[in-house]
């Protein structure tokens, strides 16, 4: 089986600030796809219907890093007005574009060369290919750009949080340090201003929460199930297990891991001396304070570099690549969406990292976690599937 290429880069690795985006054009995309796909029906032998899915695998990786990128740039502040619009785009046109990967993936699963496909790629492939097909239809697409904008809206407003705070305004992630303070009165304080945000957008959350629930559950009811769980499970590609093994695993937490943390947090509230541990202290681990970087986050990164170089080459040669091309965006700000995500690039065989430090230990634990995802997308890279760069969502 040939999974993997040498082929270089599509385009020279430069600073992330210095890649230049540019919107696809969404009619030549899909002319390009249908001559692609004829081709692909058309073929008289293995290796022309080959050369015509590899042209639309290139094509797909073009139009996924100008989407990266996008998603990179808004989230990052989601105050700029160009990638607030071309997040917009990309929400309205990605159901489009999930059309055309269906065309390809039936060509590809109906295909009489399928023997030597699946010698040469892999039966998994064609496993995400019949899982994938199994969450769309044209039907959907107006409902999967309301789902796309929903989840944009809903990223944008928690993004959106401007709170007062010790003399400072602050978003969500710059309250955490205050819901870990020793004193807790100022516990107190920080949790009552997140849910005050929160509380104060309550219509607006409620709304999305519940638009999106009819809309997914609209999306699953056109595509055959019964709930938009079973639409869930094909969405993240578990072709392996199902949710009688799911709810198996739950009864196995309840039965034996839920009397362990139960444990652990009565431990938690002796050390803290209370009676009774609330959701104001939950975050404390230890009256003298949690632990904390010993430095700023040029002080975590430059010791990520020491961690990474007497960890392997492997993962030294990843590291360098990733701070040397500025493909990590850590610190919390003003605009910059809440949680932390690791991305990818195709074009650049690039990883991206992306974080809200604020200055607690979860900035160690962030950046080793999602390092832990870019580096296994590093060294995976250069294989030439795009199926094949990340493994399926529970792996």
């Amino acid at each position: 089986m040939s999974v993997m290429t040498e082929q270089t880069a599509a385009y020279d690795m430069i600073p992330f600030e210095q890649i230049e985006y540019q919107r696809p054009d969404m009619a030549e995309l899909q002319s390009k796809f249908d001559t692609l796909l004829a081709q692909m029906e058309q073929a008289s032998d293995v290796e022309s219907f080959i050369s015509a899915y590899e042209e639309a695998n290139a094509t797909r990786l073009d139009f996924d890093t100008k989407y990266t990128l996008v998603s990179i740039r808004h989230t990052v502040d989601t105050r700029d007005e160009f990638y607030e619009k071309e997040q917009d785009f990309f929400d309205e046109n990605t159901p489009i574009y999930s059309g055309l990967i269906n065309k390809l993936y039936k060509v590809l699963l109906n295909s009489k060369f399928r023997p030597q496909l699946e010698a040469k790629y892999g039966k998994h492939l064609f496993n995400l290919a019949e899982l994938s097909l199994n969450t769309f239809k044209p039907e959907v697409v107006n409902d999967l750009q309301k789902e796309n904008a929903l989840s944009s809206e809903y990223t944008k407003l928690l993004a959106s949080a401007k709170i007062d705070f010790e003399g400072e305004e602050r978003n969500l992630a710059g309250l955490t340090p205050f819901e870990m303070s020793p004193d807790r009165d100022m516990r107190r304080k920080a949790v009552e201003a997140k849910f005050g945000f929160l509380a104060a957008n309550q219509d607006k959350l409620d709304r999305i929460y519940d638009d999106l629930v009819k809309v997914r559950t609209s999306i699953a009811k056109k595509l055959g199930y019964n709930s938009f769980i079973e639409l869930a499970y094909a969405r993240l590609t578990r072709s392996d297990y199902n949710a009688e093994m799911v709810a198996a695993y739950r009864e196995r937490i309840r039965e034996h891991v839920v009397p362990v943390a139960t444990r652990l947090r009565q431990k938690q509230a002796k050390r803290l001396g209370l009676n009774k541990l609330t959701f104001v202290d939950e975050a404390l681990e230890f009256t003298t304070g949690n632990a904390t970087p010993k430095g700023p986050a040029d002080w975590i990164v430059e010791n990520g570099a020491k961690m990474y170089k007497e960890l392997s080459p492997e993962t030294d040669e990843f590291y360098q690549f990733m701070t040397g091309y500025n493909l990590l965006d850590l610190v919390s700000k003003p605009g910059k969406a809440p949680g932390g995500y690791c991305t990818f690039l195709p074009n650049y065989r690039a990883p991206f990292i992306y974080s809200n430090f604020n200055g607690t230990s979860g900035d160690i634990d962030v950046l080793t976690h999602e390092a832990g995802h870019a580096f296994q997308i590093y060294q995976s890279r250069n294989f030439e599937l795009p199926e094949y760069h990340w493994p399926t969502y529970e792996a």
